[in-house]
């Protein structure tokens, strides 16, 4: 009779217990439900942290969640912003391309044809060097490391990126000097994408000799500890060092042509290989762009 009364009571108590157990369960779960109708009613552009209210179990992954969104809000803001930096550029070249055909078109005589040809040329020239570099940032800034770091040959390097500007140093009777008193094996980094490193050199040494007068020396060092590029131009004004990496900035009162973006596309090469970006004006006049071995 005990037995059979114990059973009575646990089938009649066995629908109050499933009861509460559905409701703990319900009660419990419902924080997360509340999260998964947030994120379903929010649209592509809201990035905001969601709600960091439930249980201690799912805390690390809704902490996980609000620092992934808070990346992808910084990587949307960058991507803004160098999208507007990018439409503003391009429009100049653009608009004086668009002035210059207009004027050639009216124009008959020859001479004058030639010089608004020419102009169109140089604008031409100007939007697709741009352009190559709005490209080369936009496949550079969502690296995080090298995808395929490599021994570098710097003899090599440094001889093919000294090669790749010698018609434009001779153009401008610039001389070009390569030092290297620790030996070519001894050259930091060991290690990186020689295509990177080359394309920094290049846009070090075109930087240089742009702003070199005749007759003048650039030298390419590479030591133990990184490398450096020093023209014997007439250096940066000291009010206007901290702002040269900016991008698209441009030293006021400037005749050479350029984009603003030489030293950025640097840096962010120079960072992937851990090396960090040095400028100084030297006592003799030029500038040194040093890259050295980040601590």
């Amino acid at each position: 009779n005990a037995l059979l009364i114990q059973i009575i009571l646990s089938l009649l108590a066995l629908p109050l217990m499933l009861w509460l157990l559905v409701w703990a369960v319900r009660r419990g779960m419902q924080p997360l439900h509340q999260l998964a109708d947030e994120l379903h009613r929010r649209d592509a552009d809201s990035l905001q942290a969601v709600s960091t209210d439930v249980p201690a179990e799912a805390a690390p992954m809704v902490n996980a969640l609000n620092q992934l969104l808070q990346r992808m809000q910084a990587a949307l803001a960058r991507e803004q912003r160098f999208t507007a930096d990018a439409a503003h550029e391009l429009r100049s070249p653009l608009a004086a391309l668009k002035v210059q055909a207009e004027v050639l078109a009216m124009s008959s005589d020859e001479a004058e044809q030639q010089h608004h040809l020419g102009n169109i040329h140089e604008s031409i020239d100007r939007a697709n060097r741009l352009t190559e570099q709005l490209l080369t940032l936009a496949r550079l800034d969502p690296m995080q490391a090298l995808p395929d770091a490599q021994p570098i040959d710097w003899q090599r390097s440094a001889h093919q990126a000294l090669q790749s500007v010698n018609l434009q140093a001779r153009e401008k009777r610039v001389q070009l000097k390569l030092e290297c008193a620790c030996g070519f094996g001894q050259v930091f980094p060991p290690l990186g994408n020689e295509v990177l490193l080359q394309l920094m050199l290049r846009n070090l040494l075109d930087n240089a000799i742009r702003y070199s007068p005749p007759n003048s020396h650039v030298t390419l060092t590479l030591a133990a500890n990184g490398l450096s590029v020093c023209d014997e131009g007439p250096g940066i004004a000291a009010e206007h060092l901290p702002r040269i990496r900016e991008r698209f900035y441009r030293l006021p009162g400037q005749s050479q042509q350029g984009s603003g973006l030489g030293l950025s596309i640097v840096e962010r090469i120079a960072d992937l290989h851990g090396l960090r970006l040095d400028l100084a004006n030297t006592d003799e006049g030029g500038l040194c762009v040093h890259m050295i071995k980040a601590v």
